[in-house]
């Protein structure tokens, strides 16, 4: 079932196991910004475990603590994994500068597009426990 919340920093959506979250233009994620897509995705995925596909390739910058805190949180037992969306270069050095400075505790990658990151998290769920998803 899809569901769908608009904030004033983007648009979340929830559809099977994945959430979706697209980052306005220009924008300054803050551990505040951070912590409230946090608590839509557990909230749209009913407790149930999910992959996240966050879009930032609109010119998106962060804080250092958002990235900390994005990185390892209260809600990463929620977490499958994280697929980044970002193809212009400062987004791009941001992304890779999250990945391997800030090290999630799940498995996190860089895609350019949203089919690449899809085709990512069907090779994950191959590999995961039949109940994993709950």
């Amino acid at each position: 079932m899809l569901k769908e919340i608009i904030r004033e920093y983007g648009r979340l959506v929830h559809e099977d196991d994945i959430f979706y979250c697209y980052i306005n233009e220009n924008i300054l994620l803050t551990p505040e910004i951070v912590i409230d897509i946090h608590k839509n995705g557990l909230q749209m995925s009913e407790g149930n475990k999910y992959f996240t596909i966050s879009d930032v390739s609109l010119n998106v910058s962060s804080t250092k603590e958002a990235r900390a805190y994005g990185a390892d949180n209260e809600y990463m037992a929620n977490h499958i994994a994280y697929a980044l969306i970002g193809n212009s270069l400062p987004v791009i050095i941001l992304i890779n500068f999250f990945i391997n400075f800030n090290k999630p505790k799940v498995p996190t990658r860089l895609f350019r597009n949203e089919k690449d990151a899809l085709d990512w998290f069907k090779k994950i769920k191959l590999n995961l426990p039949v109940d994993a998803l709950h």
